[in-house]
Formats: structure tokens, sequence, C-alpha cells
């Protein structure tokens, strides 16, 4: 027997058609995609960057993969405790910086060791991890390492 969604919550929501209109930015429309985030440490990948960055002057790229076990930025020490490292999480976005193209960060995939089921990949040659986080809190606690990382080394406006 198939099984119905609970009914959805009704939220309220109350705004002023009158009220005047702010920016909406389009970002995306100075960015593309590039696949995965080690791609960006290959000598031929930052050649094209530069060469598409001359011809169409965009300012972003989005790729995939900053925290997969090919950039290592976290893995749980002997101790039991989490071990950040950031050196080719830096080589990836300095290159980027060094072309003039500014990183479009997403958050992604999964480190293996915080993932609460390892075996959930997608099909991408890299086998990214679409696990949820074993625990929320190492989660949070990456995160955080992760952006104050950012803002140490390139500065709260970059």
């Amino acid at each position: 027997m198939a099984q119905t969604a609970p009914p959805a919550k009704t939220i309220p929501i109350e705004l002023d058609a009158q009220a005047a209109g702010q920016p909406f930015p389009h970002f995306w429309e100075r960015m593309f995609g590039s696949g995965h985030a080690v791609l960006a440490l290959r000598a031929d990948y930052r050649r094209d960057l530069s060469m598409v960055k001359r011809a169409t002057g965009f300012d972003y790229v989005r790729f995939h993969g900053i925290f997969d076990r090919h950039v290592g930025l976290f893995h749980i020490g002997k101790d039991g405790k989490p071990v950040y490292n950031f050196s080719i999480v830096d080589q990836v976005y300095d290159g980027l910086l060094a072309r003039g193209v500014k990183p479009y960060v997403e958050l992604g995939f999964m480190p293996r060791e915080l993932a609460a089921d390892p075996a959930a990949t997608n099909g991408f040659w890299y086998h990214p991890i679409t696990s949820p986080p074993k625990s929320y809190r190492l989660w949070d606690a990456m995160i955080r390492a992760f952006a104050r990382h950012l803002i140490a080394r390139y500065g709260i406006d970059e």
C-alpha cells in the first residue's frame, strides 16, 4: 500500500506590492561551471581558464568537490579529533585568483570520514559522497574552520 505524505504546513506570508523593490543581482551571468575542484590544479585547466577569462570576461567559476577525498581537507586524527588540511584548497583558490577569477564556493561533497553512509555516491567518475554527515557537530565545525580559513587567507570581502 502506498503511503501518502503528511499535509504540508501552511505559512502565511505578507508582502507590500507597493513597496520599493530591491535589485536582484544576476551573479550567475558572470560565472561558469567547471566540474571537479582538483581539475583546477592542472596546467591545461589553468591555461584554458586564462584563455576563457580573456575571451569572455567572466568573474566567477563554480565547481564541485572542494570537500572530496582528492582535496583532503578533512580527516579524523589518531586521537579521534578532526584534522583540517587546507593546502590543496589554497592551491585551487590561489590558482583561480592569480588568473583574475573568483571561486563561487560550493560546499560539497561529503568527506568520507564524516559521511553517515560513505557508500552513498553518484555517477561522477570521482564518486562524490552524497550522504548527510554522521555528526552535524563535526560538519558544523568543519564548515566553520573552512570559512575562518578562507577569511583569514583572502579577507572577508574576497
